[in-house]
Parts: structure tokens; sequence; C-alpha cells
């Protein structure tokens, strides 16, 4: 019966897809907490991020801005927790604290067409760079959270008659 070869055939592709990202978690999540040093790095040049902290363990990252009590007026410090979630092939990133509404982001690692294994965000795969941002923020920035996402560039196609 062709459906049962069919549903073998796709039950191999899924093993292999899962075991190609299993072994790409630990070099994509480390490579994502580097980029997360990088970009803490830079912030900590401004004065009010220059309390900034950054913690990693081998299947978490902790990224904390304590307070400054005369501008954000409450005692619990913002925090980033960055998580490897190792059985749905995922990041997530909690981000709580300092009285602004707690919000969630989760990147599924995947596949490409071009056969890399990278960040998925929705619908879209998205570079280190981005994703970092997507997590950072709303721990920086809570007041004018969520991040909007990358400037998309529009290109207009016109069809000039003689041309």
């Amino acid at each position: 019966m062709k459906w049962l070869d069919e549903a073998d055939r796709r039950r191999q592709e899924f093993k292999q897809r899962q075991a190609a990202i299993s072994q790409q978690v630990d070099p994509l999540f480390q490579a994502l907490a580097d980029e997360l040093k990088k970009h803490v790095e830079a912030a900590k040049t401004r004065p009010e991020f220059s309390g900034l902290t950054f913690r990693r363990d081998p299947e978490s990252v902790i990224v904390s801005l304590p307070v400054d009590h005369s501008s954000r007026g409450t005692s619990l410090p913002r925090q980033a927790a960055i998580s490897l979630i190792r059985d749905s092939q995922e990041v997530v990133a909690d981000i709580s604290g300092n009285g602004a509404e707690d919000s969630r982001e989760s990147f599924q690692l995947e596949i490409g067409r071009d056969g890399a294994v990278g960040f998925k965000r929705k619908d879209a795969f998205l570079p280190l760079s981005e994703v970092t941002i997507y997590i950072l923020w709303p721990l920086l920035y809570p007041e004018i959270a969520p991040y909007p996402g990358p400037k998309k560039q529009h290109i207009a196609i016109v069809n000039i008659p003689g041309l």
C-alpha cells in the first residue's frame, strides 16, 4: 500500500531532520550566547545600561539589569532568562521584572532550504544579530517593547511600455 510507504518515507525524513538539528543545538546556542555577550558589552558603554550583567551555563544565559531607583521606582531588576529546550529544539527567552509587562520570545531550531540549521521565529529565519535584538530589546527598552523587527526593503517593479 502506497500510503504506508509514504508514511515510512516521511518518518525517515523526520528522523534525519531531528538528528541534523540535534547535532547543531550546542554550537548554535554557544553562538547565540557569544552574540548576546557582544551586544551586552556594547550596551554597557551607555550609562543607563552600565550595570548589565551576563551569566552563562551550558543550557541557559541570564542577562540582568539592576534597578535605578531614581528613574524606575521599583526594587525588581529586569532580567532575560534565555533557555535551551532540547526536547522541542527551541530557545526561549523570558523577560521579566521591573514592573514592566513580562514577555516571552521563542525561536525554533529549523533546517532552512539551504540545508543549514538556524533560528526561526514565526515563519522567518533570522540571523543571530536579529535573534539577539528580539531578546534584548524588551529588557533594555520595556517602555517601547516589543521589538518591531528589521526594516523591510520594498522594491517597486514598474512596467514601462517600450522598454
